[in-house]
């Protein structure tokens, strides 16, 4: 419904989330978001200013949106081509094989706000039943010494691709952009 993704919009705009910040619609469409990802502190993603878009059906709240990583991140719950997979963002109902129970994926409840905090978590805490990306899963588990050393890559290649995009946001004076 266009009309709780605009609710939602005028909210995080006016009073920004610690963590993230919202970068705004793509090509004025209120179902393409675009958010910056602060990288958490203590996680090896700390420092880090990722992009990802938010592609919500037509059928939001009863389905969920797709969430795909625009900036490169290694982590075991991103697919290489960028799309997150965490419990919340998959349809309502029970998981196949029983892996997920409904109260872990999507229910109409969850927000924008709800979905990056997961996200945000997700980066501090890898899912490693679930992985999407068994490279970056065997790599965390076989040398984390490299796969930290990746992800330190991705943290920094993160803040040089978006660095134009922030000439004029203020900075919160913790090294982090406040808002979008």
């Amino acid at each position: 419904m266009s009309a709780s993704l605009a609710r939602q919009l005028v909210e995080l705009q006016t009073n920004p989330t610690d963590g993230f910040a919202v970068r705004g619609l793509v090509d004025d469409n209120i179902f393409k978001w675009q958010v910056i990802i602060f990288g958490p502190p203590e996680s090896p993603y700390e420092g880090g200013t990722f992009l990802a878009q938010l592609d919500f059906p037509t059928s939001y709240p009863q389905q969920p949106p797709k969430m795909r990583f625009l900036t490169n991140i290694l982590h075991p719950n991103v697919y290489r081509d960028g799309y997150v997979c965490i419990s919340i963002l998959h349809p309502p109902g029970d998981g196949p094989f029983g892996v997920e129970r409904a109260a872990e994926r999507w229910q109409t409840v969850h927000t924008v706000e709800s979905i990056v905090i997961s996200v945000q978590s997700m980066l501090s805490e890898p899912n490693f039943l679930s992985p999407a990306n068994l490279e970056a899963l065997l790599m965390f588990r076989v040398n984390p010494q490299q796969y930290n050393e990746k992800v330190k890559q991705c943290v920094k290649e993160s803040n040089v691709a978006l660095e134009s995009d922030y000439r004029d946001i203020p900075n919160d004076g913790g090294g982090r952009r406040a808002s979008i």
